[in-house]
């Protein structure tokens, strides 16, 4: 038991009050400040974010230029993963509509809904708690170039996480539409 105590109270403030009638709010903030030390130089910083982004944006452009077939000489289309997945779906209603399979096509539809959701709810929840965690720091940072960075950052971080749920949300929207169009009963 004295280990227990003696290791939580490294981590809680000495000067405490004993009433918490007392407690003014600059008093709760002092007791219970984060300090905000940066990592790396934010220099280093914005190079990491800037090559991140560009690396980002230059495996897409890459990914479009060859599925359109304008990176190659002989302006013919790479397979990309992308087609290979549009292969897949196509081979699989394929299947479905020549084994009337109706039934394991609406349970399929129904678990990607489903797990779809999910993830599109998982990202907002995400989004949610990173931007409460970074809008406070972004609050207590004085150097404006380290509250830019991070505004930057904050920004990026929001639109490629709400660009995923939307996606996700298109795909639950797309399955439900494509769900009502095979049939209810066999012959019909």
């Amino acid at each position: 038991r004295r280990d227990c105590n003696s290791r939580h109270s490294r981590h809680l403030p000495v000067s405490l009050p004993v009433s918490t009638s007392n407690i003014n709010a600059l008093e709760l903030q002092s007791h219970f400040q984060i300090l905000v030390q940066p990592i790396v130089h934010p220099a280093l910083n914005v190079a990491l974010v800037s090559s991140s982004i560009a690396i980002l944006l230059g495996y897409h452009i890459n990914l479009a230029r060859k599925e359109d077939g304008s990176s190659s000489s002989s302006n013919t289309k790479t397979k990309t993963w992308r087609q290979y997945q549009a292969d897949t779906r196509e081979s699989w209603s394929r299947h479905v509509r020549q084994t009337e399979g109706w039934l394991y096509a609406i349970q399929s539809l129904r678990n990607a809904i489903t797990a779809q959701t999910f993830l599109a709810t998982t990202v907002l929840s995400l989004l949610t708690l990173i931007t409460g965690r970074i809008w406070d720091i972004i609050r207590s940072t004085v150097n404006v170039a380290e509250r830019n960075l991070l505004t930057v950052q904050l920004t990026t971080i929001a639109m490629t996480m709400l660009g995923s749920a939307y996606q996700f949300l298109q795909g639950v929207r797309l399955m439900t539409h494509a769900g009502f169009m095979f049939p209810v009963m066999k012959n019909s």
